[in-house]
């Protein structure tokens, strides 16, 4: 019997509690969308808790099919008061053996009893943890982690915690609230966990301040990784580790970097054209920028369509030296949207820079991608930044601020280039840098980009990691 075929005959029943879930927009819950379905394919029974958002019709239970068709896919759909949104329908592995194709997937959308943003007050979500092999909490939650921690202490139960980041409000309130749970609540929460999944290892950025405060005052943390034993990691925290003083050996036993996945049969090089995506045929023969992302403050849209200025208006105007004839693809929607739109067309340039919305068809964002020349990341903070593996999957090569959730993803030379955050003037340098290859020369740097993503972040690989972590307590 093989190693996958003991797998296949752990079958557990497996909890994943998360804020934001599919057919809403955001990264965290496309990352665990990707893991549920998978898990299930796999054999087990899963069960997702998430918000219910309001203009939405669907029932607090839903129960999605989880089956397997001849293409060897896997599909669901969510109703809501306008239409039924496809939930991202991609090729994954094929079921094992003995799966019934009745078997289901599971997703409570539970009603907030106060709801700001995607954070919610759900204390049903306490009830509800009944009968599970495995809990597994998908951190932030403000409004439903402490419940997940609260059912732990009194029934004497083990969760595994995922901390994909921290929120960014943006109010003066928002912040001095979060400034104090982060203080007061958070750590109680993280110690609760008996493992710790990190998908950056890289901490002091503003993108973990919670994980932040435990490194102060000590040497930098030393995360295990998924395939390193997590006795092999040493101690590094002092008694005033606000995750406090674990024991048998520390913290590092129970914290593990594991990457977060993507599917690399979606993601992967293509010949796509500009007109076949419905964009403006004298596209096809110009240097095509992308951006992906929800368009908010923190993205920096508003730093790339400065530099994109800087590239094609001559010097004698404020341009900078050298006019590129180049254009701008954005992918994403958000509340910033039409200030940004507003600011293209008053600016006069609609010729150079097109927006065409969320993108929710992974098969259709992977065009995207094949039909960019560079896949261009200017956030001023990413916890781990799917948009440049997913870039990098399908050979285009990225340009990155050079932020910890960044820098572990690009080899700066070898598969994109990193710029100082914030800087226009950094980022038309490396735009221009990247322009000024060959064809060959980028083609190049994309293989090496995909050789490593099929390396190091395959959703296979991330699967089989997670269930040993969850046979592992």
């Amino acid at each position: 019997m093989t190693i996958g075929e003991i797998v296949y005959d752990l079958h557990m029943k497996i909890a994943h509690v998360v804020a934001t879930f599919p057919p809403h927009i955001g990264g965290m819950g496309q990352v665990v969308w990707d893991e549920v379905k998978a898990l299930a394919e796999r054999g087990h029974e899963v069960t997702v808790f998430t918000l219910q958002y309001p203009g939405f019709s669907y029932s607090e239970s839903q129960q999605i099919n989880c089956h397997s068709d001849d293409e060897g896919g896997i599909s669901g759909s969510i109703t809501n008061n306008r239409t039924i949104e496809p939930l991202n329908q991609t090729e994954i592995p094929r079921r094992p053996p003995g799966l019934a194709r009745d078997d289901k997937l599971n997703v409570f959308r539970l009603r907030p009893l106060i709801k700001s943003g995607d954070a919610g007050l759900v204390p049903q979500l306490f009830f509800k943890l009944k009968n599970f092999d495995v809990v597994h909490l998908h951190y932030p939650w403000y409004g439903g982690a402490e419940w997940v921690w609260l059912w732990s202490k009194l029934k004497r139960k083990k969760y595994v915690l995922t901390y994909h980041m921290d929120a960014a409000p943006v109010s003066t309130f928002k912040r001095s609230v979060q400034k104090v749970y982060d203080k007061l609540i958070a750590p109680r929460i993280l110690r609760g966990a008996v493992k710790i999944l990190v998908v950056n290892p890289h901490l002091g950025g503003a993108d973990s301040r919670p994980l932040e405060g435990a490194s102060r005052g000590c040497e930098p943390l030393a995360w295990p990784t998924a395939n390193q034993p997590t006795s092999d990691a040493k101690d590094l925290h002092p008694p005033e580790h606000p995750l406090g003083r674990p024991p048998r050996g520390g913290i590092s036993r129970r914290v593990i970097e594991l990457s977060n996945p993507i599917d690399t049969k979606v993601f992967k090089p293509s010949d796509e054209r500009a007109n076949d995506l419905g964009l403006p045929p004298e596209w096809n023969n110009k240097p095509i920028l992308l951006f992906v992302g929800n368009l908010m403050p923190v993205k920096r849209l508003d730093l790339l369509v400065e530099a994109l200025a800087q590239l094609v208006t001559p010097p004698s105007q404020g341009g900078s030296r050298g006019v590129l004839d180049v254009r701008l693809l954005v992918v994403g929607g958000g509340y910033e949207e039409a200030r940004y739109k507003k600011m293209v067309q008053e600016k006069g340039w609609n010729d150079h820079i097109q927006f065409v919305g969320r993108v929710n068809d992974k098969q259709k964002l992977a065009k995207y991608y094949n039909c960019s020349t560079a896949t261009v990341v200017p956030s001023d903070a990413e916890s781990f930044s799917l948009v440049t593996i997913e870039s990098l999957a399908c050979g285009t090569p990225v340009v990155g601020s050079d932020i910890p959730g960044i820098q572990g993803r690009i080899k700066n030379g070898e598969d994109g280039f990193l710029f100082t955050p914030g800087s226009v003037e950094s980022l038309v340098e490396m735009i221009k840098k990247i322009l000024s290859m060959s064809p060959e020369e980028r083609k190049q740097m994309g293989e090496r980009g995909r050789i490593k993503v099929l390396e190091k972040y395959g959703m296979e690989n991330h699967v089989q990691q997670l269930e040993k972590i969850y046979q592992s307590f």
